[in-house]
């Protein structure tokens, strides 16, 4: 076994002297959620070898860097491939969050002239202007909480315990099938913007409403038959904490 404190992947990229180019890294976690990247700060270097202390190329947010909510696009402008030499070069994707920096991408930047025939091997040759990059995400530290398993469908099938970090984001759940009488769900959910449930859902009288700058901890318990109704039913309190 292993330990690391480098989350660090390798991902090497091809670029073309005297030419604009870019590709794009969309974010995912661990349970194919999009990776909110708004607490994030990131920037590219570039290096002639890995072990310099002076970049050749900095690119950062609005400069280089465009960041969404969930991706990033990284892009070279004709004028700053020219400042590369035809070899391969160290480039490296580096995250701040908290003031933590972490490398989460590093490979050769490979710098190039002449004939070129991609990166991969297909009978039908595909010209393709921008390319999609999946990046799955296990990111944490002593001063974040984990991410948990997490989906908007909430099946009451077991006892369950559900975080997600939701900073920034407006999150609708359904309700899923197979579900048992008197099955509980504890959903943590980290600063969401906005939760909305369905309307067989009923929050208790005690129940404190969303905020948006908090941990907000639901705690919710399905039934069969609620109030001799007859219909399922799902009765949920609302608790907040602080949580950063």
């Amino acid at each position: 076994m292993f330990a690391t404190t480098d989350p660090a992947k390798e991902l090497d990229v091809y670029f073309r002297i005297n030419k604009d180019g870019s590709f794009t890294l969309n974010f995912f976690d661990s349970g194919g959620n999009q990776f909110a990247l708004s607490t994030y700060t990131f920037t590219v270097n570039f290096k002639l070898r890995k072990n310099e202390t002076t970049n050749v190329l900095q690119l950062t947010e609005g400069a280089g860097i465009t960041k969404t909510s969930y991706s990033l696009v990284i892009a070279l402008t004709k004028t700053q491939s020219n400042l590369f030499r035809e070899q391969n070069y160290f480039w490296e994707l580096v995250r701040v969050k908290s003031s933590l920096e972490k490398d989460w991408l590093t490979g050769d930047a490979i710098f190039h002239l002449g004939k070129f025939d991609g990166v991969e091997q297909t009978e039908n040759i595909t010209i393709s202007d921008s390319s999609e990059i999946t990046v799955n995400i296990t990111d944490s530290s002593n001063n974040e909480l984990a991410t948990g398993t997490y989906s908007t469908t909430l099946t009451f099938d077991q006892d369950q315990d559900i975080y997600h970090d939701a900073t920034g984001t407006s999150l609708t759940f359904t309700l899923g099938t197979t579900n048992i009488n008197g099955k509980g769900i504890i959903l943590r959910l980290n600063k969401p913007t906005a939760v909305t449930f369905p309307g067989t859902f009923e929050a208790d009288a005690n129940s404190s409403a969303l905020d948006a700058t908090k941990l907000n901890v639901y705690f919710l318990v399905f039934f069969t038959n609620w109030n001799g109704s007859g219909l399922d039913h799902v009765i949920y309190k609302n608790s907040l904490f602080t949580a950063q």
